[in-house]
């Protein structure tokens, strides 16, 4: 497919979107294609890169406002009668609220929400429903904010906005067990102008979280994500349209971290079931993962990764894949034209190995081979399936 045929199906595929949230896509496409030219890929190459179209719309649509109603059971529109009716009460309640009543608890699971109480944020408190009952999930629906995720101080969940406050409203609505919060406009002109892929309007909301959540739900179209808490997350499932995770440390049950244009970091990841993780223009770096099962996916861009998990499955379209392993491991691995990189730590120096490439070369622990090939080293261990189209293998176990 040419670069003329890719962008026409973009064009079409964006029709029933606002101008500005087309114009802003297409715009981003044609620098990816502008970029990857420079860099000597042919058209073809970079439309694979770019991927499926409707995947790429049906993700945009995940995170635009329709999609946000069918997943909060109050409709825009409700939620805005909800504010209205309860604004007096629940700012005269923020105002009242002691330092005796914000003490710290222990959450079974959770506690109702406790909004930061500064003048500065009485609007936001006026703006939101909250509840007495317990709450077990968090479902942040937002199109602009970078988001931080920490600690609380004293077991409650606290949350808040920081930035142009004229422009945009930050809400939160407890509905049963369940908080819903994000970011609103107010019709006030905007002070600098949106664009998807891309810089977001300086607007942060920050998260701290109790001892225990149920789930926790992102669904993001611009902005970054960044979590460093020590609370224990049943599920975690991050949907980032041009978004930047980085996760610090997180124990999570499991997680999934799906990004269309950024890149994935980790620094400390421990669950007991699986982290799934992909990005389709970015980098996934991680330097410690304990799970039962990881898989990572980039379409373009590498993976790095240490990880202790039993289970891997790692693909890459055009990057290389380096995999530090520190347990013996059932591993899948695939790329295109990537190079696959393996070390692998767990105290054995026992594997094998299977590797089928159309023209590339494998090297195991000193053994070469071309194309195709099985090695094993002693009895047990890892079990290593490498498969690529160009790009060469290299293992070292010890």
């Amino acid at each position: 497919m040419t670069k003329e045929q890719y962008m026409r199906d973009v064009e079409k595929a964006l029709e029933r979107f606002d101008d500005e949230i087309r114009a802003e896509v297409l715009s981003d496409y044609a620098e990816h294609f502008q970029a990857g030219l420079l860099a000597g890929k042919t058209e073809e190459e970079i439309c694979r890169e770019l991927g499926d179209i409707g995947e790429m719309t049906r993700d945009l649509r995940d995170i635009m406002p329709d999609s946000e109603k069918a997943a909060d059971p109050a409709t825009d529109k409700e939620t805005e009668n909800a504010a209205q009716k309860t604004a007096a009460e629940t700012t005269d309640k923020a105002a009242g609220v002691t330092a005796d009543q914000t003490a710290a608890t222990e959450p079974q699971p959770g506690r109702p929400v406790q909004p930061e109480h500064s003048e500065r944020n009485v609007p936001e408190i006026a703006a939101g429903r909250i509840d007495e009952n317990p709450f077990r999930n968090l479902v942040i629906n937002q199109h602009f904010a970078d988001i931080t995720f920490s600690d609380s101080p004293d077991g409650e969940l606290h949350m808040s906005c920081e930035g142009d406050q004229e422009s945009y409203r930050f809400f939160c609505v407890q509905q049963g067990d369940t908080v819903y919060a994000g970011i609103k406009e107010t019709g006030v002109p905007r002070k600098r102008k949106w664009v998807i892929f891309g810089t977001t309007e300086d607007l942060t909301i920050s998260v701290s979280l109790p001892k225990m959540v149920e789930k926790i739900t992102v669904n993001s179209t611009s902005g970054d994500l960044e979590y460093d808490s020590d609370c224990m997350v049943g599920e975690f499932i991050l949907k980032g349209l041009s978004s930047d995770a980085t996760i610090r440390k997180m124990h999570a049950e499991k997680a999934e971290i799906h990004v269309t244009s950024g890149d994935i970091a980790i620094g400390e990841f421990s669950g007991r079931e699986k982290l799934w993780i992909d990005t389709k223009n970015g980098d996934i770096d991680a330097e410690m993962i304990t799970a039962d099962k990881f898989e990572a996916t980039v379409v373009s861009g590498d993976i790095d990764i240490t990880a202790a998990c039993p289970v891997v499955n790692m693909m890459a379209v055009s990057g290389d894949i380096t995999w530090r392993s520190r347990v013996e491991t059932e591993a899948y691995i695939t790329t295109i034209s990537g190079d696959v990189d393996v070390l692998l730590r767990d105290g054995s120096a026992s594997y094998a190995v299977e590797f089928s490439s159309i023209s590339g070369d494998m090297n195991a622990n000193g053994h070469s081979f071309e194309r195709r090939g099985h090695y094993h080293q002693g009895v047990g261990g890892s079990t290593i399936s490498i498969k690529t189209t160009s790009g060469d293998a290299d293992i070292e176990a010890c």
